[in-house]
């Protein structure tokens, strides 16, 4: 009797960390960042990988089950993201254990958007488009305060997930054509010999 209460005991202990193991949905915003690679097999593999960091955790990324060296690129459906880029993922969670048992926990990657572009453009000018919304042309003014001029390069346009649309050389009068859009949020990462703005535009 003993033995049988001893085994059963054992059969529900499996049970519960089976039960613990199981995926988990998971969504919420955080940062990308690099993370130590955990050891799940000998030899270890030293490295760091991309990771997921929120307010209370850190997870280990994974797109397909596999780990994403930093050394490489993080593209996830043709976009690219980097170390520092504010986010949110939509995805599975499962917790693991390394060779020394100590626990982690990896994200499988279902869906990301970016939540941060780059604000950096010099303060003698302030940039901006009209009409916004707009259905088709956008005119872009560069409203100048010092006596050069910013030197407008190309204007790249993104979705809300960050996935880009289009790379634009603005014409003489500066003039930008966004008919061929669908409707919806785009924002538009001007680039100039003295930094980058990006503006944030409504196609109609």
């Amino acid at each position: 009797m003993k033995k049988l209460y001893l085994l059963l005991c054992l059969i529900l202990f499996c049970c519960v960390q089976i039960i613990n193991a199981q995926p988990v949905y998971f969504e919420q915003k955080g940062k990308i960042i690099n993370m130590p690679n955990p050891c799940e097999t000998e030899p270890c593999l030293p490295g760091m990988v991309f990771g997921f960091e929120t307010t209370s955790n850190n997870y280990v990324l994974t797109i397909n089950s596999y780990w994403i060296w930093s050394e490489n690129n993080l593209i996830f459906e043709d976009v690219e993201y980097f170390i520092d880029d504010e986010v949110e993922i939509t995805g599975i969670i499962t917790p693991k254990q390394d060779l020394q048992f100590n626990e982690y926990t990896e994200l499988e990657i279902k869906t990301i958007k970016k939540l941060n572009f780059i604000h950096d453009v010099a303060d003698d000018f302030q940039i901006k488009l009209y009409p916004n919304p707009t259905t088709g042309v956008l005119n872009l003014i560069q409203e100048r305060i010092t006596n050069y001029e910013l030197g407008i390069n190309k204007v790249e346009i993104f979705d809300i997930y960050g996935k880009k649309h289009h790379l634009i050389t603005p014409s003489s009068n500066h003039l930008i054509n966004v008919a061929h859009l669908p409707a919806g949020i785009y924002f538009l990462k001007i680039s100039a010999e003295t930094g980058e703005v990006v503006k944030k535009v409504v196609k109609q």
